[in-house]
């Protein structure tokens, strides 16, 4: 109802209000009709929509797809992915040279002879470099490699959600 008409009805009832009492007059102005507020269109739209369904997850069984490997080489790059294979292959290299000396002083120490510091001293130094090796590869992995896929993953997650529509945030 518009505004005037509201102020023409109270006026009405007020020139007649010495036919009436207090208690009519107020009465007619409550009947004008009522309006649904923000907060009663608010509820009524949140009851019209439907209640979201459970997002089932996804998961997979067996081994890691070659998507994923190729995700983080991608993050790391050329270089790191190279350095990382050169100190895994350093490594294993160090690893079988030490094992076929092994075996080659196990073959020659058939006859007792006087060259055991000579095989030791091989052998250890052998085993020095595997071992060196083998703590540059797990730098070069674990602490290089992972660090940095790991930041540009995150970057690139974190623009992507920062750019998301923000009815994914609604759900």
């Amino acid at each position: 109802m518009p505004v005037a008409a509201c102020r023409a009805t109270a006026a009405a009832c007020h020139t007649q209000s010495s036919a009436r009492n207090p208690h009519q007059e107020s009465a007619v102005l409550m009947r004008r009709p009522s309006t649904p507020t923000l907060r009663n269109r608010h509820k009524e739209a949140l009851k019209s929509l439907k209640a979201p369904q459970k997002v089932l997850k996804h998961k997979e069984k067996g081994s890691v797809k070659y998507n994923v490997y190729k995700t983080y080489w991608r993050a790391n790059g050329v270089a790191n992915v190279a350095i990382a294979l050169a100190s895994t292959v350093v490594k294993q290299v160090f690893s079988l040279m030490t094992t076929l000396w092994l075996k080659h002083w196990s073959s020659k120490n058939q006859h007792p002879s006087l060259h055991l510091g000579y095989y030791l001293a091989v052998y250890s130094l052998l085993g020095f470099f595997t071992g060196l090796a083998a703590f540059v590869n797990g730098v070069t992995l674990f602490s290089v490699w992972a660090v940095c896929s790991a930041r540009v993953l995150h970057d690139r997650m974190f623009a992507k959600v920062l750019r998301a529509p923000m009815l994914f945030f609604d759900s």
